[in-house]
């Protein structure tokens, strides 16, 4: 990951565009206590500032001793259009998407880098909307008339009014 970093800096401090790539290295010295030496890369997008192309590398996989094929060095090449529009990365891509940031509850745990959106935010926004749910039903508890026991009924359909409620 530190090396990650540095190759960020490389990039945008840069004063001449990249040139074609065709392969990327990414590497670790797999230093840190226990779990933090690990870590598991998905994907990697280049843009040259000067050219404006982009490079996307595909990768879904873990840089550890203890995880996966237990390699920390690899080498991956630039992902073909076919690459980034297969059925599995495409789900994948969405699926995360969707649920680390689509979904408020979830959103909480797997808050995503590049939102703006702050875990204070997105618990206090689950707070209101658990006591928005808690007014409205404690509004409508014990609210059931006596006549509702006579359903109202279209063809096959029987609706009441505590179903309603």
């Amino acid at each position: 990951m530190f090396n990650l970093y540095y190759l960020i800096v490389y990039l945008q401090f840069n004063h001449r565009p990249l040139g074609d790539l065709n392969y990327m290295r990414i590497w670790h010295n797999n230093t840190g206590k226990g779990k933090q030496a690990s870590w598991y890369l998905k994907h990697i997008l280049i843009i040259d500032l000067h050219t404006k192309k982009k490079y996307y590398f595909i990768a879904n996989q873990w840089f550890a001793v203890e995880e996966g094929d237990g390699q920390v060095d690899r080498l991956f090449a630039v992902a073909s259009k076919e690459q980034m529009e297969e059925f599995k990365h495409l789900v994948s891509q969405t699926a995360s998407k969707n649920m680390s940031d689509g979904h408020l509850w979830f959103s909480i745990v797997a808050r995503p880098p590049q939102s703006r959106f702050t875990r204070l935010q997105r618990v206090s926004c689950c707070l209101c909307l658990l006591m928005t749910s808690m007014l409205a039903n404690a509004m409508f508890y014990g609210l059931v008339p006596e006549d509702s026991k006579k359903p109202f009924s279209v063809g096959p359909f029987a609706l009441s009014y505590e179903q309603v409620t």
